[in-house]
């Protein structure tokens, strides 16, 4: 009956009566007129049609409130489905989801007292995340639950809510021996587990449909929050390994890069244990270089026989490497003996097919890191790798640029000192001869010219003390080092030099490509004192959107410039040329008897590429002083 409409129930309250009432008379007409005759006979007919009616209506009644209490119980759990499904609609916040998912289930039965937990896949384990109503002392009880082989069975078999009967002895005698477990599964996989814990639960009285309703509504609420956590989690993990890169490129402190991926990846995968190890070809082996979480001395326990074991392995294969050990068993020169139980995972630093070193991470449990860990830990170690061939290649690099130094050293002290000492010995030679001659006013003016020689060899030398010693100013920038310079050249040669640039428009660039400016412009500056007999000399700087242009005129006398270059043992203007295309700049010269002399040096301020760059430097050009036309340098 209590599963008929209200429509239904209209019909059978008016058939019901009227066919009753009808039948009743056509049987007291027929078989009891003379029994219910007269007055007494009518009174006893009312009374049957009332006592009938009565209980009809009765029954209809009863039918109505089971109807009604059908339609509240019905109302109730729409409402307690709705509240837990706005709730999760708002929040994605997974323990937000699963304690609202276990309060609309309590609600459902009645119930006061629950847990909730979150499986995790990787170490197979269920997490409690949120409980209610259980008591200070239940809680040790929920967390042996938690791990209650009976329980995990129940989980992995059953897919509706269901009633597990415990089978583990050493609960609380509080503590319910038949829960009621909802599993929260979505795509078939376990997300979790909600367990009402009351005591005495009515199997019979369950209403099925409404847990299994709450069970699904809740396993996509948790299935959602698994993935935003998720989604947020490779967020930060792009984020983090986005900022390596950066201080990778930046940072020429091996160690202080290798730090940070240590701390990275502690970070973002929860290690216990981090290191990184380098192969050495001197100790012919790998060599821990940084290290996080070690109890005792991370290099001595490195260069224990597991630890040993697990780089030879990485070695040979060029392939990360997961291993467990457990320290019963262990043999005394083992790293288990002091971390205790540790789950290891060790990726190759690479550079092309060659292991250039290790990274190792650890957990003091057993752990299986899944393949997205895997990869993760192994782009750390991409990092680091290189940041170790970058580190090798700057110091290549250093090296290259300290040769290249020399050369130009020993080429300018060619053309300049050695010259001079050659110039000097000979008419020390001369000044010799003629005293032993007796030719004195001859000896004097020989040695009067070594006296000047070496005058200008002291000058030179001090020039060459001076440009060696100026640097860029670390927060002063190009212009403070050139200011300072200019004064300083300035007060030895006796030339005004004055820097001219725009305070709103400097050029900006690379550190390189700064120091070889300098070392041009200190080039074109000498050149000025020995050879243009100038009064000023001006330092301009411009700057474009691709380029900077810097100028270093003078009023002096000027030269012709295809007489000068064609002379052999003159390699400033060659040095200075070869400077400029080595940071992908170019430079000219416009020159002239009589009218001073412009070196011109346009250097790029984003460098596209070097070959590129070093093809655009070489078609600079200063302008003809006859024609107007472009001279090729």
């Amino acid at each position: 009956m209590s599963r008929l409409s209200l429509r239904q129930l209209k019909w059978i309250s008016i058939l019901i009566p009227a066919v009753a009432v009808g039948v009743f008379e056509q049987i007291r007409h027929a078989y009891l007129a003379e029994y219910l005759h007269g007055t007494i006979g009518t009174l006893l007919t009312m009374a049957v049609d009332l006592v009938g009616i009565f209980i009809f209506f009765q029954a209809i009644f009863r039918v109505l409130e089971k109807m009604q209490s059908s339609m509240v119980r019905r109302n109730r759990e729409l409402s307690l489905i709705n509240s837990m499904v706005v709730g999760a609609e708002q929040s994605l916040e997974l323990d937000q989801v699963l304690d609202l998912g276990l309060s609309a289930a309590l609600s459902a039965l009645d119930g006061q007292e629950g847990a909730g937990w979150v499986y995790e896949e990787r170490t197979r384990e269920l997490d409690l995340r949120c409980h209610r109503g259980i008591p200070a002392g239940g809680l040790q009880d929920v967390v042996q639950l938690s791990r209650d082989p009976s329980f995990l069975a129940a989980l992995a078999g059953g897919d509706g809510p269901h009633i597990v009967e415990l089978q583990e002895q050493g609960y609380s005698p509080g503590m319910a021996r038949s829960p009621l477990v909802f599993p929260l599964r979505a795509k078939g996989k376990l997300l979790g587990v909600i367990a009402i814990l009351d005591a005495g639960v009515d199997a019979a009285a369950l209403n099925r449909d409404l847990l299994a309703s709450i069970a699904g509504h809740l396993s996509l609420a948790v299935d959602n929050a698994k993935l935003f956590q998720e989604t947020l989690k490779r967020q930060h993990q792009a984020q983090a390994l986005y900022a390596l890169g950066i201080e990778v490129s930046m940072l020429l402190d091996l160690d202080r890069v290798l730090t940070s991926v240590v701390e990275k990846a502690q970070e973002l995968l929860s290690l216990d244990l981090v290191a990184i190890g380098l192969w050495e070809d001197q100790a012919q082996e790998i060599v821990t270089r940084t290290s996080l979480g070690f109890r005792t001395d991370p290099v001595r326990q490195t260069r224990l026989a597991r630890w040993q074991d697990l780089n030879r392995r990485v070695l040979s294969t060029g392939h990360p490497v997961q291993e467990v050990y457990h320290e019963e068993g262990e043999e005394s020169d083992s790293i288990v003996r002091v971390e205790g139980d540790i789950s290891h995972l060790v990726v190759p630093l690479k550079v092309g097919k060659k292991v250039i070193g290790v990274l190792h991470g650890a957990y003091r449990r057993h752990h299986t890191s899944p393949q997205d860990d895997i990869e993760l830990f192994a782009s750390l170690a991409n990092q680091a790798a290189i940041a170790v061939e970058s580190t090798s290649l700057y110091a290549q690099v250093q090296n290259v640029a300290v040769l290249e130094e020399r050369d130009r050293l020993a080429r300018e002290m060619h053309d300049s000192l050695a010259q001079v000492l050659g110039f000097l010995s000979m008419k020390a030679a001369a000044a010799q001869d003629l005293l032993a001659s007796k030719h004195l006013t001859l000896a004097r003016l020989e040695l009067r010219q070594i006296e000047k020689a070496a005058e200008e060899a002291y000058v030179d030398v001090r020039e060459a003390i001076l440009g060696l010693r100026t640097s860029i100013v670390l927060g002063g920038g190009l212009s403070r080092t050139l200011k300072e310079y200019l004064h300083k050249f300035s007060s030895q040669s006796g030339i005004k030099a004055e820097l001219v640039t725009s305070s709103d428009n400097n050029p900006e660039l690379p550190p390189a490509t700064e120091v070889q400016l300098i070392r041009i412009i200190q080039e074109a500056l000498t050149n000025v004192r020995k050879h243009a007999q100038a009064h000023r000399v001006w330092v301009r700087m411009e700057s474009g959107e691709k380029q900077a242009q810097i100028q270093i005129e003078d009023d002096g006398q000027g030269f012709e410039l295809p007489l000068v270059l064609q002379r052999e043992g003159h390699y400033g203007l060659h040095s200075m040329k070869e400077r400029a295309e080595s940071v992908g700049g170019g430079l000219a010269i416009d020159t002239d008897l009589g009218r001073g002399t412009r070196v011109i040096i346009n250097l790029p301020i984003s460098q596209a590429g070097p070959q590129a760059t070093r093809r655009e430097g070489r078609h600079e050009t200063a302008t003809d002083s006859a024609s107007g036309r472009p001279r090729p340098f």
